[in-house]
């Protein structure tokens, strides 16, 4: 059971200072009463393809999400390193057929 110390709300706030944005989001083991504090966090994949990131990015942001929740690493001090990475992607592209 995840208590609201590592639960997936936390993790978002903490993402969020790193200038990574998600959202905590119900997981299938986590009891309904866990609504307020769900213990997952979603990351919109859709949202950075639009941007044009392929799959080596994500390997990049997991990475870095690791580096901040599960490493400790200081969010601030990654939020740096995450705009360094995301100045090239400033152009949404959206696919019309």
């Amino acid at each position: 059971m995840q208590s609201a110390q590592n639960g997936g709300h936390l993790g978002a706030y903490i993402l969020e200072q790193a200038n990574i944005i998600c959202n905590n989001n119900l997981l299938p083991t986590d009891r309904l009463e866990a609504i307020e504090d769900p213990s997952g966090l979603r990351l919109g994949v859709q949202e950075v393809t639009r941007l044009g990131m392929k799959e080596p990015h994500m390997y990049q942001i997991a990475s870095v999400m690791k580096d901040v929740l599960i490493d400790r690493k200081n969010p601030k001090k990654v939020a740096e390193q995450v705009k360094a990475f995301r100045k090239d992607y400033n152009k949404v592209f959206y696919c019309f057929e």
